[in-house]
């Protein structure tokens, strides 16, 4: 998966708040790249793995504010 098409993912999902926006998309994903030996010769760090996709996504997941699924009600 390329950086475009994180991003795009990213913000179709409708997670972003005042707290994530969508500049800390393209941090997430550099994050969770490993580190290429030969970036001249070929284009393996431009897409992501399978296991560095997973690991933006927690990023992404770890600093997204999902509500509590059960309301408090205060009596």
């Amino acid at each position: 998966m390329s950086l475009t098409e994180f991003v795009e993912c990213i913000n179709n999902s409708n997670c972003l708040s005042e707290n994530f926006g969508a500049k800390q998309i393209g941090n997430m994903y550099n994050l969770a790249m490993m580190t290429q030996v030969d970036e001249i010769d070929k284009d393996r760090h431009i897409n992501m793995t399978f296991v560095e996709f997973l690991e933006a996504i927690v990023r992404v997941a770890e600093k997204t504010e999902i509500p509590h699924c059960i309301i408090v009600s205060e009596a």
